[in-house]
């Protein structure tokens, strides 16, 4: 493939974020993740989960700012949206179905089972393989091979949905359907499942995940809006900048009910975060680091499921360290490689 060709494919809906802080904040919510999902098991840090609502809320301002900067017919939107999150994925995830026919992890997938390894497969492994794993079909408790996977799903789905909707509908969507349903699909949430950490599915076609990530991205949509009336520079950010450090600490103690409040916090902070300039001193490091940060998510479940069958729980902070620094080696090495043979250059280097 052309290199410059798939330069133009994959960076229209990225828009580099170089130079401000939001860069370095989608550094710390994925080592984030990375923690809470080495320590979950052991009940450690209690809401972890919401660094998720922090990339769909990161999401949605991008997806909205690369629409307004192309406007990209929806089938060309999903084609780039594939193209950019497929390859990294598809490496993550048939790493993690070798290790799942070694591991008995779920009570599907069984020690070199071949006729078990084989029903799961039928039933989940492929969605999981194609990214449907948690479309609105699927069963989002099902056993997966990478269950942290289930965002990419999701995020796929969300993108797809409220961008369509917003190319043909974008002055009442943003002023009314969003916010809306944001407001709505947080209340029910909150009287259905008392926190934004619980998978739960009413009906069919419905589940907690897809109205949590349509809710944040859509808040995410509005920010850039609320962008458009900003005049001069902006007061709050001092303000803002505290907010994101505050969801990480109070989240590790604390969940239930204040997780919606977190999503305020968050919204505030992802707000200000995008109109602080990174210290030039570190912006070069940053932004490099920045760029695995979606392999270090696909890939973390090699210590939090699989090295933990291994070596059991990791409690020894010298250990959880070491391991943290092999999987960004790893995750590193992966998204070199997956580049190199599908001859992309992801030059946004993000995930929007």
């Amino acid at each position: 493939m052309n290199t410059s060709k798939a330069k133009d494919i994959t960076t229209y809906n990225m828009n580099n974020s170089s130079g401000n802080m939001i860069s370095l904040w989608r550094i710390i919510f994925t080592y984030y993740i990375l923690i809470y999902h080495i320590l979950c098991f052991q009940n450690k840090v209690k809401s972890g989960y919401i660094g998720v609502d922090f990339f769909f809320i990161v999401a949605g301002y991008l997806m909205m700012k690369g629409l307004e900067k192309k406007e990209l017919h929806p089938v060309i939107y999903i084609y780039n949206r594939i193209v950019r999150l497929y390859p990294e994925y598809f490496v993550a995830v048939i790493v993690c179905f070798v290790l799942a026919s070694k591991y008995d992890f779920s009570p599907v997938i069984g020690n070199l089972n071949i006729n078990k390894y084989f029903e799961w497969f039928v039933s989940n492994g492929w969605q999981e393989l194609l990214m449907l794993q948690n479309w609105t079909w699927s069963n989002p408790c099902a056993p997966l091979a990478n269950p942290p996977l289930w965002y990419v799903s999701e995020l796929l789905l969300v993108s797809i949905i409220i961008y369509s909707f917003l190319y043909y509908k974008r002055d009442i969507g943003l002023f009314l359907y969003i916010p809306v349903f944001s407001i709505l699909a947080y209340t029910y949430l909150y009287r259905t499942c008392g926190s934004l950490g619980v998978d739960k599915v009413y009906g069919n076609l419905i589940n907690a995940r897809l109205l949590r990530g349509m809710a944040d991205m859509g808040i995410g949509a509005l920010l850039l809006e609320l962008k458009k009336f900003k005049k001069g520079k902006n007061k709050w950010v001092p303000f803002g900048n505290i907010c994101l450090p505050v969801v990480i600490m109070l989240a590790c103690f604390f969940s239930g009910g204040i997780d919606f409040f977190y999503i305020i916090l968050l919204a505030m902070g992802v707000y200000c975060a995008f109109d602080t300039p990174l210290p030039k001193k570190i912006s070069k490091p940053i932004i490099r680091l920045e760029g695995i940060c979606y392999s270090i998510y696909l890939n973390n479940t090699l210590i939090h499921i699989y090295y933990v069958r291994e070596v059991g729980y990791l409690n020894d902070i010298r250990l959880i360290l070491i391991s943290v620094i092999v999987l960004t080696i790893y995750s590193a090495l992966t998204h070199i490689l997956v580049v190199r043979l599908c001859g992309i250059k992801f030059s946004g280097r993000k995930v929007a």
